[in-house]
């Protein structure tokens, strides 16, 4: 019992100084309380070692600090790495630049094979990125019309996860994505699609190109979004095919 107390006790205190540093360098206690939307009173327990947080709350600060969960545990990497992770610019998430993006997605085999390009827009909300987007698509017997997405994108280290989901239609969109070196505030991904709540998922390469701060939502709409075949492309959406093209089979798409 002696044994099991004592190693609580160093896991305790490890947790806490952890805690406490990455504060500290992230600016203050009461700035990190404030971004997450947590209790200033719950943390200072948190901070004391007198209640520790659960799994969820754990998850919470991995992903704000963006360190590796072993930092706040009695582990290789707690032990032998804390100082390496608990660091500026391991606390600092990378910027995502907020404004409007064109989405192209290479249909390739697909019904309607070509580009699809549609809108998106980032906002920065107090504890998390918004998004929303009008994308294309053609409904049966109509002409090419638009669905408004609504979801949230989140951090994991270098890389950005996208959920969006359309309340009329039940249609939903996974986008996981990452920096191009070349081009740093545009993002490569793939993206998963399903219908209508179908349990039939189809997969392909897109393409976000930031194109502003501020824009004319209907000229970009009306001029430079729908469903394309290649060789009516503009040149910005030529452009994003050949990038895309480039990379469709290292991401495996069909």
């Amino acid at each position: 019992m002696a044994d099991a107390t004592d190693a609580f006790t160093r896991f305790k205190t490890h947790f806490t100084d952890t805690l406490r540093e990455l504060c500290t360098t992230a600016g203050s206690v009461n700035k990190v309380c404030r971004d997450l939307g947590i209790n200033r009173q719950q943390f200072s327990k948190y901070l004391a070692g007198s209640n520790l947080p659960s799994a969820h709350m754990i998850q919470r600060l991995v992903l704000y600090f963006n360190v590796d969960p072993g930092v706040f545990f009695l582990t290789d990497i707690g032990k032998k790495r804390r100082k390496n992770y608990v660091s500026k610019a391991d606390v600092t998430a990378p910027d995502l630049t907020g404004g409007y993006y064109l989405e192209h997605t290479f249909l390739k085999n697909q019904r309607n094979s070509g580009v699809l390009v549609g809108l998106w827009r980032f906002e920065q909300l107090d504890h998390f990125m918004e998004c929303s987007a009008e994308l294309p698509h053609y409904p049966e017997n109509r002409e090419a019309a638009f669905d408004s997405f609504q979801g949230k994108v989140k951090i994991f280290g270098k890389q950005f996860s996208l959920t969006a989901e359309c309340p009329e239609t039940g249609d939903a969109v996974l986008l996981g994505m990452s920096r191009l070196a070349f081009a740093p505030q545009d993002l490569l991904g793939l993206r998963v699609t399903t219908r209508g709540g179908s349990e039939r998922l189809s997969c392909a390469p897109s393409l976000l190109r930031y194109i502003g701060s501020e824009i004319e939502v209907a000229d970009v709409l009306g001029g430079e979004c729908g469903i394309f075949s290649e060789d009516s492309l503009g040149e910005r959406s030529a452009a994003a095919l050949s990038t895309l093209k480039n990379h469709a089979d290292s991401m495996g798409a069909n």
